[in-house]
């Protein structure tokens, strides 16, 4: 209500109400009119632009679109045509798409995009044509193209039966060792293509991690320097990811300045999974965490409490701030392959709000603040308050606030804590059934008090791990803040 028409409604009678009452309303239906007015005067339509995947590239599967939509006004939402049609519509920026090749027919396929402002103009996108080139074969063969060396020893026995199809292409050197006995049945497809190199060991009768590829049952987001990938991750849809779902981060000789919060629902046989696609020589995709970018308005928790979560870790596995706080969970989730680094006072990030803000005292590399079977292999992680924190805490909710079923194998862990400090760890860890193997723990910053392993966990694990240095190698104590 404007000001003036609080003046009339103050200077009438109170015999005069009823009048007051039609000046009040017809100030507002004025009001109303003008505002409508000021919207029917927005003539000037909204910009947009695929920017991923660029033209002419060979898709497979299902393929992450990303476009870029700007108005004067704002943008009300944006729709994607796939070929004519209509494959998607989202309403917040960054604007993602997944688009299932699968349904389309060999050869060229061509991408829309048209953006609308609040007052209804719409602008359209140059045309994006991309070529499709899915293989199938109705005797469940493998069809597609490797390229590059196998090196090293494998021991055992492989039995059971694999039915369905693998489609994509391999580039790359694959050198190791493996021994061991894998029994089982694998039935599905697996579509995309996969570059890099995997350099490693798998230790007898136990498997780190698996290659960074596509599940085959979600949407493969590739990050990237590569056409028609990611260039960044703040555009990947963190808050989007459902089970199945892979990102893959493919080595970039420039180091990634991202934020990542998982909070998807994974299942058994259909997990989340982040991992790194190796460089040439082995290198691992690096996430710093000094002048990092969130993703623009992502739901991290805590926000008013001066946006804490985000402030605490690179990757934080949570709820979102729009979940239920006594039961969502998140569940099924793998981050593999990664390094991760300087996330601690001292450094800056940009967060989800556009404001620059320095890390917490007390947070990690990798921050679990709730979820079960999280898997936590192959990184390497330096330079951190904590290089891994996972947290349980008992207030009234049940389990919904207890991280359980947690694997943490195979990573680098170096140089986390804090200098003089004894409450910062390279690993801090409170969950019921927590597994530490085959981890390699180096020393902790100069002067730090710290400790190799402080474990608070109920069913804890701990084998063939090598740990060296601060104050001692391990500290297995009483729960705390849960029972």
């Amino acid at each position: 209500m404007s000001k003036s028409s609080k003046i009339i409604t103050h200077r009438v009678s109170g015999s005069r109400k009823a009048k007051a009452g039609i000046v009040l309303v017809s100030a507002c239906t004025l009001f109303a009119a003008y505002a409508a007015r000021r919207a029917y005067t927005d003539t000037i339509a909204p910009k947009a632009s695929i920017t991923s995947p660029s033209a002419s590239t060979a898709v497979s599967g299902a393929v992450a679109v990303a476009v870029s939509a700007s108005d004067n006004v704002g943008v009300a939402k944006v729709e994607l045509y796939v070929n004519g049609t209509l494959s998607g519509t989202d309403t917040a920026s960054p604007f993602t798409f997944s688009v299932n090749t699968a349904t389309l027919a060999n050869g060229s396929a061509t991408l829309t995009a048209v953006a609308y402002d609040k007052a209804g103009n719409k602008g359209t996108s140059t045309p994006v044509s991309v070529t499709v080139s899915n293989t199938t074969s109705p005797d469940g063969t493998t069809t597609g193209t490797t390229t590059g060396t196998t090196t090293g020893t494998t021991t055992g026995t492989t039995t059971g039966t694999t039915t369905g199809t693998t489609t994509g292409t391999t580039t790359g050197t694959t050198t190791g060792t493996t021994t061991g006995t894998t029994t089982g049945t694998t039935t599905g497809t697996t579509t995309g293509t996969t570059t890099g190199t995997t350099t490693g060991t798998t230790t007898t009768g136990s498997t780190v991690t698996a290659a960074c590829q596509p599940s085959g049952s979600g949407t493969d987001y590739q990050v990237g320097p590569g056409t028609g990938q990611l260039a960044t991750l703040d555009l990947v849809p963190w808050d989007k990811l459902v089970a199945g779902d892979t990102v893959r981060i493919f080595y970039s000789a420039t180091p990634y300045r991202g934020h990542i919060l998982l909070a998807a629902n994974g299942t058994a046989s259909a997990p989340v999974r982040v991992c790194g696609v190796k460089g040439p020589n082995g290198e691992r995709p690096i996430i710093d965490g000094q002048n990092a970018v969130a993703r623009k308005g992502l739901a991290y928790t805590g926000a008013s409490s001066g946006n804490i979560q985000e402030t605490r870790a690179l990757i934080m596995v949570d709820r979102l701030n729009t979940q239920s706080w006594s039961a969502a969970y998140p569940t099924y989730i793998q981050i593999d392959g990664l390094e991760l680094r300087n996330a601690k006072p001292g450094y800056t990030f940009t967060n989800s709000l556009g404001g620059v803000q320095a890390y917490d005292s007390f947070g990690g590399c990798i921050w679990v603040e709730r979820g079960a079977n999280i898997t936590i292999a192959d990184n390497v992680i330096h330079d951190c308050t904590n290089g891994i924190f996972t947290r349980s805490v008992d207030v009234g909710a049940g389990m919904s606030t207890i991280s359980q079923d947690i694997r943490i194998a195979g990573n680098y862990l170096y140089s986390n804590g804090a200098a003089n400090d004894m409450f910062l760890h390279n690993i801090y860890a409170s969950s019921l059934r927590i597994t530490y193997e085959f981890n390699r723990l180096g020393p902790l910053v100069p002067t730090s008090q710290g400790i190799g392993i402080k474990d608070r966990s109920l069913g804890t694990v701990i084998r063939y791990n090598h740990i060296t240095e601060g104050a001692h190698s391990m500290d297995l104590v009483e729960p705390e803040d849960w029972s």
